[in-house]
């Protein structure tokens, strides 16, 4: 299915969240359209469970510093307002991409992935500010920036040979 690229991978992954919300089942992988500029070993990744996310872990402040210029960094009011928790720094994805459980993503209710689906269609920064938020709403533990290294295919592993 083609969608107008009106919000980046934020507004796609939402969009198949809400339609789909009653059918999510198993495992399901969020990527942008060309995913290698974040993950260069991306197909080879996918076949290892073991992986969770594809790109480096990065970490900003709350002002969104040091990624963040020249735009408005709400992720602390998206959490005031969405009722996450507000964290001393943002640990992050840099891509947002991600292999998710239907049962992370439906621990919150369709009304709140539908309530970000409409602001990302009016907000023009909303991308970078879900893409800090992602972690937070599907619970996904990034204990540090070390564990993007940690986070691969065991060297056994087919994928990583």
């Amino acid at each position: 299915m083609l969608l107008p690229n009106i919000g980046r991978e934020a507004h796609t992954y939402l969009y198949h969240i809400v339609q789909h919300y009653d059918d999510l089942k198993g495992e399901i992988v969020f990527c942008q359209g060309n995913p290698f500029p974040h993950d260069r070993k991306f197909i080879h990744h996918l076949a290892c469970d073991e992986v969770r996310w594809y790109g480096r872990i990065c970490e900003c402040d709350i002002h969104g510093n040091p990624h963040w210029v020249g735009a408005k960094f709400l992720a602390s009011e998206y959490c005031r307002v969405f009722g996450l928790p507000i964290p001393d720094s943002y640990r992050f994805v840099s891509g947002a991409q991600y292999r998710l459980h239907a049962e992370q993503i439906k621990k919150r209710p369709r009304k709140f992935y539908e309530t970000l689906l409409a602001v990302s269609e009016i907000q023009r920064d909303h991308p970078w500010n879900l893409e800090r938020l992602w972690p937070i709403i599907w619970n996904v533990p990034l204990a540090s920036k070390a564990m993007a290294d940690v986070q691969r295919c065991p060297s056994n592993h087919p994928a990583a040979l």
